[in-house]
């Protein structure tokens, strides 16, 4: 048995670690260019092993690789283009060394396109060909887990899942909502998990990148839906808008960590969530909050 499915098969809830990409901002890395968080794999490896650290020390069960933006297509007018096999290899080493012997390492698998702007996916066929490739080179790279997140439409959501179902490996499924029935592209998600799991089977389920008090109704439905399957929630500490495909977001500090920690643990609570952790925003404090308040409750 994978350890992954494992921890999905025990009592505890798993914790995941937080964002990655507003962490790198946060101390400093300049991550508003092509390439986005991919440039620090190179450029700040010292920087980006200490946030994985940070994350474990944290009591992290699983950290995410930094390998959201190490498709071929991401890196496309970069420094880096033609260097996406590298670059996913290196930044799969660098959470692995960080993590040792304590915690799982799961592939980031993102949308091709802008998350927040379904319609920028390609054509089917350049998606599965990409997909396809990326998850190959997450594989070879030794993670223990594939994770596709932001998913905000269907027809990438199906293409990506069924990519990760061919390597034999867990994945988590992880979706980007705008209210409690729709995706981000507008779809309902019902039709959309219905679609997936026709086609496959992920080993858990789990909206991520809004802010918790935008999550409870869709986890909520997702529940329904899903049934007996994982389901697990990690979310922004800042609100969002999307106006005519422009995201806008909340000026302001956003969630602190006691208030983050305080949110999502309400979630667990209510709707039995198996995993939970951090995205846009979080920090390793947030997750250590997190960690002692679901510690208490164990």
């Amino acid at each position: 048995m994978h350890r992954f499915t494992a921890l999905l098969a025990s009592q505890k809830t798993i914790l995941l670690d937080g964002a990655v990409g507003t962490e790198l901002t946060r101390r400093g890395f300049d991550v508003d260019r092509p390439g986005w968080s991919a440039n620090a794999i190179m450029e700040a490896p010292e920087l980006l092993a200490a946030i994985h650290c940070e994350y474990v020390d944290a009591g992290a069960d699983v950290i995410t690789a930094n390998t959201f933006r190490t498709h071929r297509r991401s890196l496309v007018g970069t420094r880096y283009e033609g260097r996406d096999i590298e670059l996913t290899q290196r930044a799969v080493e660098i959470a692995r060394q960080a993590a040792g012997d304590r915690t799982l390492v799961a592939g980031s698998i993102s949308p091709l396109g802008d998350c927040y702007q379904p319609e920028e996916r390609p054509a089917v066929d350049e998606m599965v060909a990409e997909h396809s490739e990326q998850v190959r080179k997450l594989v070879e790279a030794g993670v223990d887990l594939l994770l596709l997140e932001t998913m905000n439409n269907q027809t990438e959501s199906l293409v990506a899942a069924k990519a990760c179902a061919s390597t034999g490996l867990p994945f988590v499924w992880s979706m980007i909502v705008q209210d409690g029935t729709h995706l981000l592209s507008g779809e309902c998600i019902q039709s959309v998990v219905e679609q997936v799991f026709e086609k496959t089977t992920p080993s858990a389920v789990s909206l991520n990148c809004v802010h918790p008090q935008m999550a409870e109704k869709a986890i909520c439905h997702l529940k329904n839906i899903v049934g007996s399957v994982p389901v697990g929630f990690y979310g922004n500490t800042h609100h969002w808008t999307r106006h005519g495909g422009q995201m806008e977001f909340e000026a302001g500090p956003g969630l602190g960590a006691d208030s983050y920690a305080a949110e999502i643990v309400s979630l667990v609570k209510q709707f039995h969530l198996k995993f939970v952790g951090g995205c846009c925003g979080t920090t390793p404090s947030h997750i250590t909050a997190l960690r002692q308040l679901l510690r208490n409750d164990e």
